[in-house]
């Protein structure tokens, strides 16, 4: 299978860089029959495979809302021949040709919408409601997120 990984923005230390790097550096490492092409805002050497088949393709942007517009743009026309996406860090595309899955780490800004910009609240009441209607699958992180999707978002 070939699968695409968005992985966009896990430079920024927290919980979703550790959940990610803890999900996919133990995958790639034992997986030799898959190809995996992540999209990552800068290197990460740890998400490597030592049979070469995971490739990671740098979106040097650095303007989160520019670089979900590219990821808008582009992650579709970049993955016509992939098997799936897994969209890792909470946040989907339109569009997209294959099956994906979103795995989502909690739902903070819908639950306390006066700790977030005005437009990120509106991005995840809207935009990110449709992207996880859409998906073919979705990892809540707990039972809680899982409690919350269903409730607010789905």
């Amino acid at each position: 299978m070939k699968i695409a990984i968005d992985a966009l923005g896990i430079h920024y230390y927290g919980g979703g860089r550790s959940a990610t790097l803890n999900l996919f550096e133990p995958l790639f490492a034992l997986d030799n029959e898959n190809e995996y092409l992540i999209f990552l805002s800068q290197s990460e050497p740890t998400l490597r495979s030592p049979k070469g088949k995971v490739q990671q393709q740098i979106v040097p942007i650095k303007n989160r809302f520019i670089l979900r517009i590219w990821a808008q743009l582009e992650i579709p026309r970049l993955i016509k021949d992939f098997d799936l996406i897994h969209f890792s860090k909470n946040l989907g595309v339109f569009r997209v040709p294959t099956p994906f899955i979103i795995t989502l780490y909690d739902t903070t800004t819908v639950i306390h919408p006066n700790l977030f910009p005005l437009i990120d609240v509106w991005y995840w009441k809207y935009i990110q409601k449709i992207n996880l209607q859409q998906a073919d699958a979705i990892v809540a992180i707990s039972n809680s997120t899982a409690q919350d999707i269903s409730k607010m978002l789905i």
